[in-house]
């Protein structure tokens, strides 16, 4: 398999971007949520993140992107710090076929601590291109712990563009009383030779 990805990798563009996220509502911690990556040309991969695996809390990942036209894969490697300490490990992958775009980041992450506080989250987008500027679909966040309750929360999900810039909206579990909602803001800057490979949220 790793021999596979080598001769399929396609590479050739260095890209580095931030996104943000402001978590709002009933049953999600009022939280502001930004991560900061960076992808060289040859696919090798890092991001920070903060308040994302707990509150006050600080990751790194590490890794390496492989790709073809169509998708992308981004195993990672990751420490973490803060108010909630330990390690990490994860992937990213994105999938497009015309109009239509999946996706899904996963982890697990380990704590470091004597009580028990590893846990597995995913976050998992199907979505389809109506225009060139507005994208829309549906999302699962997963969240699962070693010694507690697991939760499961479905939602719709908006996506507004302008120029380089995105502006996501999302409603997780919106007909319940726990509705909750997730407001985003992204950019990304590309340098390098172009290729055709292209994210979830970018203009087909």
């Amino acid at each position: 398999m790793i021999m596979l990805f080598a001769v399929n990798t396609i590479h050739g563009q260095t890209r580095t971007g931030f996104d943000g996220y402001y978590y709002t509502g009933s049953s999600a911690s009022t939280a502001l949520v930004p991560r900061l990556y960076f992808q060289s040309a040859g696919g090798w991969y890092g991001e920070g993140r903060y308040n994302y695996e707990s509150g006050q809390t600080v990751s790194i990942y590490a890794g390496r992107t492989f790709s073809r036209e169509s998708w992308s894969l981004t195993p990672m490697l990751g420490i973490v710090a803060g108010k909630f300490r330990g390690g990490s490990f994860g992937a990213n992958a994105t999938l497009d076929i015309k109009r239509v775009s999946l996706s899904s980041d996963l982890q697990y992450t380990v704590s470091s601590r004597s009580g028990d506080g590893s846990f597995f989250f995913s976050w998992s987008e199907l979505g389809y291109h109506l225009t060139g500027h507005f994208y829309a679909g549906v999302v699962l966040q997963q969240t699962c712990f070693s010694r507690s309750h697991d939760s499961f929360d479905p939602g719709l999900q908006v996506s507004l563009s302008a120029g380089d810039w995105q502006f996501p909206v999302y409603v997780f579990s919106p007909l319940g009383n726990q509705r909750n909602c997730v407001v985003g803001i992204s950019r990304e800057w590309v340098y390098g030779k172009s290729i055709n490979h292209k994210k979830a949220t970018d203009t087909p």
